[in-house]
């Protein structure tokens, strides 16, 4: 990947910036558009779901979006009305935690608590751990649903 090189005219001459780069790693079958979306036989359906400041359901949305991507769900926003399969458990599951989150472990025991023959790795750690552990894993072709915390502890970012 080459360096973008950004540099701009000010008074006296020209101010040269830092070389900026973008590295993107996506899930091979999620197709980008307006909205994010995948294809499941002849229907393209949206991946994400959206989401309240106030319902503290990201858990909910992470899962139901990895498991759209899947192909394990036809579509997330028909949940409340699934009444078997992997959809309906999962709606169950979340039920209880609507409103008060999952923590990162709650988390991995939801997905397994599914019985959806899914393999779930739990990593907690340094930034460069939690990286290492990603990039492996979408190299491999699994999905990974990440939540990190800032330094400071004010703000968190994925589930909690």
């Amino acid at each position: 990947m080459e360096p973008q090189h950004h540099n701009r005219a000010v008074a006296g001459g020209i101010l040269k910036m830092k070389s900026a780069f973008l590295q993107q790693r996506l899930y091979p079958t999620l197709l980008l558009g307006r909205r994010p979306t995948v294809t499941h036989g002849k229907y393209s359906v949206s991946v994400h779901a959206r989401q309240s400041d106030l319902d503290s359901a990201c858990g909910l949305h992470n899962i139901a979006m990895a498991f759209t991507l899947l192909g394990l769900i036809s579509h997330p926003q028909a949940l409340p009305k699934r009444i078997r399969g992997v959809a309906a458990r999962l709606w169950r599951a979340a039920q209880e935690t609507y409103f008060t989150g999952l923590s990162e472990i709650d988390l991995a025991e939801m997905i397994e608590a599914l019985n959806s023959n899914l393999h779930v790795n739990y990593v907690a750690g340094s930034h460069r751990k939690t990286r290492e552990f990603t990039t492996m894993a979408m190299e491999n072709g699994a999905l990974v649903i990440l939540s990190y915390r800032t330094k400071d502890g004010r703000a968190n970012v994925g589930c909690d």
